[in-house]
This record gives structure tokens, sequence and C-alpha cells, in this order.
């Protein structure tokens, strides 16, 4: 109960309570010592006062009780009765029988044998019993020789009565009351004062500059948890990026290879037909010289055309070489390809053309005028196929340079390939030492996390500690 009770307090009231408590018990104590200490003094001073007061009578009454003047002795009682306080002033003979009072005689006791044995031994010495409402004095009568001629049967020395006086201690008690009662209101107003003295100090050196302390760690845990949730958030996106970027590059060096092999293989055709067409640029210019060959054939077969129709044999046998010709020249445009594609059209014609001779020699003698304009038309043809293998021989020749300049840019971009492939895969361990840097990046946002929610767990408890657990809780309510 007293634990629940002061959770709900703040640090200052604690303090402040405590504080109040020790000082509640050092004022109690300190009262009652006070208080202890000023009623004995003020007791003792009044007892020695009662005693000037009694010996002062005692005094007075030496001479009558002496000369046995009784009457005058019975008027200074009743003067002592006057006097503010005293209740009572009797007289006692030695056996403790009462013989004067001040006050009525049958409400007066006598002397028990015990308190008059205590006279005898104090001897000269005065008693004094105390109680809570009055005070009384006992001092011994001594007999002297004017006692012994009133009463001859004494012995000087002896005692021969016993003189008392009994004084009221209520004005004393009561004045003890007040002075009681007047520290204790003063040590209570005295105790509030100081505690609003020290609620002002410890709020304003203590509990406002703990609060400004509590609101700023409070306000950095809040900016402490934001940065860490948006180094977490940022840690797992770059560890998301990363990884994505690592199967990138993974597909992009595996692409990248595969280039790099299509590329040598381009490399190597591009080669490869280098080599093919500088053999078919070899047959054009081959071709090109049969041609030309074929052409002087034809001038020479329309001279001889002309000049004889006897050179028939020699015709057909001509016509028969150029059919080889032809085909040999089919042979090669179809290793050519489809560079000579159109060598093979030509090659085609010519064998037709060839053939046609043939048929032609074989009825020259019926046909040779029509032979002569066939021939012409031959020579024709064959001017026309020698321009046509000249511009395939040029155009060979480019293609060939083309296909050098192909295979060296292939070998270019082979080689780049090959240093792009080495960049991607230094870039894919650069990005294998990202993830690992994000995935520690990640671990420390989430050890930051942790740390955070203790911070906040410990800001807690210090505002509970120095503001209450109620107002906390109200805190977290708005």
């Amino acid at each position: 109960m007293n634990q629940k009770f002061f959770s709900h307090l703040s640090v200052t009231h604690r303090v402040l309570f405590v504080v109040l408590f020790v000082l509640f018990i050092s004022l109690i104590i300190t009262v009652l010592l006070l208080n202890g200490f000023v009623e004995r003094q003020m007791r003792l001073t009044y007892t020695d006062s009662v005693q000037t007061l009694f010996n002062a009578f005692e005094d007075g009454v030496k001479g009558s009780l002496e000369r046995g003047q009784m009457k005058n002795f019975q008027k200074l009682l009743h003067h002592q009765k006057e006097i503010k306080g005293v209740l009572g002033v009797n007289l006692y003979d030695k056996q403790g029988d009462i013989n004067l009072s001040s006050n009525n005689i049958a409400n007066e006791t006598r002397l028990s044998s015990e308190l008059l044995d205590q006279i005898d031994r104090s001897k000269t010495e005065q008693l004094i019993f105390q109680t809570d409402s009055r005070l009384t004095v006992y001092a011994p009568q001594w007999v002297v020789p004017d006692c012994i001629r009133c009463h001859p049967t004494w012995k000087n020395g002896d005692i021969g009565g016993v003189l008392s006086l009994t004084y009221n201690l209520d004005s004393l008690n009561n004045v003890i009351d007040r002075l009681k009662y007047f520290t204790a209101g003063g040590s209570l107003i005295l105790l509030f004062i100081v505690s609003i003295i020290i609620f002002l100090v410890m709020r304003k050196m203590v509990s406002n500059p703990i609060n400004s302390i509590i609101n700023n760690l409070s306000t950095s845990a809040k900016s402490v948890g934001e940065a860490s949730h948006m180094t977490a958030s940022s840690s797992e996106s770059l560890s998301k990026n990363a990884s994505l970027q690592a199967s990138s590059l993974e597909q992009t060096s595996a692409s990248l290879k595969k280039l790099a092999e299509m590329t040598h293989m381009n490399t190597e055709n591009a080669a490869l037909a280098d080599n093919i067409m500088s053999e078919t640029s070899q047959v054009m210019i081959d071709s090109n010289q049969t041609m030309d060959g074929l052409n002087n054939a034809m001038k020479k077969i329309e001279e001889a055309n002309k000049e004889t129709a006897s050179t028939l044999k020699l015709i057909d046998e001509i016509a028969f070489q150029t059919n080889l010709l032809a085909l040999n020249a089919a042979v090669e445009a179809a290793r050519a390809g489809e560079a000579g594609a159109g060598f093979a059209v030509v090659a085609d014609e010519v064998r037709n053309l060839a053939l046609r001779s043939s048929k032609a020699a074989n009825t020259i003698n019926v046909l040779i005028k029509g032979s002569n304009s066939r021939v012409s038309k031959g020579v024709e043809f064959a001017q026309k196929a020698g321009e046509s293998f000249g511009t395939s021989g040029k155009k060979t020749r480019e293609a060939v340079a083309l296909i050098n300049k192909i295979a060296c840019a292939s070998k270019d971009q082979s080689a780049d390939i090959s240093q792009l492939s080495i960049a991607v895969t230094e870039l894919g361990k650069v990005t294998q030492n990202n993830l690992g840097d994000s995935n520690k990046a990640s671990s420390v946002s989430s050890e930051m996390e942790l740390q955070f929610k203790k911070l906040s767990q410990d800001v807690d408890s210090l505002i509970k500690l120095i503001r209450g657990e109620s107002v906390f809780r109200e805190a977290n309510l708005k």
C-alpha cells in the first residue's frame, strides 16, 4: 500500500515527504526535549521561589515560636494563606499531629511515621515533595532554650515540631501547558513554512532542471527512434536493392558471357568469310581472265566466221570448251554463294550460248548468216559478262575490305566485352560487399531500435520517478 502510494508521487513530493517526515520527527524530539528542559527549569525555579518564600516565612515566625507567641503565629499563618498560590501553612508537633494551620484543622491529616523518620534523618535540611498539582516543603523546628521554658520536658537540640508550606502548581502547569501548545503550534507553522520553502527550492533548483532534462531526453529518444526506424527502413531497402542489383549483375554477367561467345564466333565467322571472299575474289579474277579469253575467242570466231565456213569444227570445239568453262564458272559461282549469284546467271547464259553454238555449228552451213548475227551478239554478251565480272570483282574486293573491318571491329568488341565482363565481375564483388554492409547496417539498425526501446523505458521510468506514476499515466492518455 505504501509502495503503491509512493509510486504515484513525484520525486519532489517523495523527497519533500521524507524531509518533512524527518523534520517532523526532529521537531517532535526537539519540542519534547525543549519542553522537558523548560518544564524542569521552571519547576526548579518555582521550587526555589517556594523555598525562598518558605525560608522567609520560617524566619518570620521563628521568634514567635521560640517565645510561645502562638496568637502572633496564627496571624502569620493566615497572612501566608493570602499569598497567591499558597494552599496552606501547618505546624505539626513532634508526634506528627497538627497544632496550627492556616486552613481548617479538621481537613488536615497528621504526618506519617515514615515522613517523620525522613525529617529526623534530614537533620537541618528541608524536605520537598512535589506532585503534579502541588509542592510541599517540610522543615524540622529544633528545640532552643526559649522553647524549654514553655516545654520543660523538651531537650535542647531535639525536634520540637515540623513546619510545612503547601504551594499550588496549577498556574505553573497552565504556563507549561500553554508553552507546550505554543511550541507545538510554532513547530507546525515552522514545519509548514519550511516545507513550502523546500518545495519551492526543489521545484526551482531540482524539478524544473530535471523536467527540462526529461523533455530533452524524451525528444532525443523520439528522434533516435525515428532515425533508427528510418535507418532500418533504408537498410532494408538498400539490402533489397543490393540483392536485386546482385541478381541483375549475375544476369548481365551471363548475358555478357553469351555476347562474348557470340562476338568471338562472329569474329571467327568474319575471318572465315574473309578467307572465302579472298578465294571468291581470286575466282572472279580467274573468271574475268577467262571471259577476256572468251571475248577474244568470240572475236576470232567472228573473224573466222566471216572468212570461211570451214572453221565449223573449230567453232564446235570452241563451243565445247566454252560449255566446259561455263560449267566451271557455274560451279565456282555456286561456291561463291550469294556473291556469285549474278555470275551464275551469266555462266548459265554462257553455257546456253555454248550449246546453241554447238547446235549452230552442226547447222552452220545452213544458217551461216544467222550465226554471224548470233556470234556478234555473243561477242556483245561476252563483253558485258566481262564488264559484270569486273564489277563483281570490284564489289568482292570491297566486301573483303568490309569483312576485314567487321573482323577487326569484332575483335575490338570482343576485347571491350571482356573488359566489360571484368568490370561487371568487380561490380558484382562491390555489390556483394554493399549487400554485406547493408546487412550489417540492418543489424545495427535493429540494435539501435532495441537501444531506443530500452532508452524509452528508462525515460518512462525516470518520468515515473520524477513526476509520479499518475502524471505519467495522464500524459500517456493525452
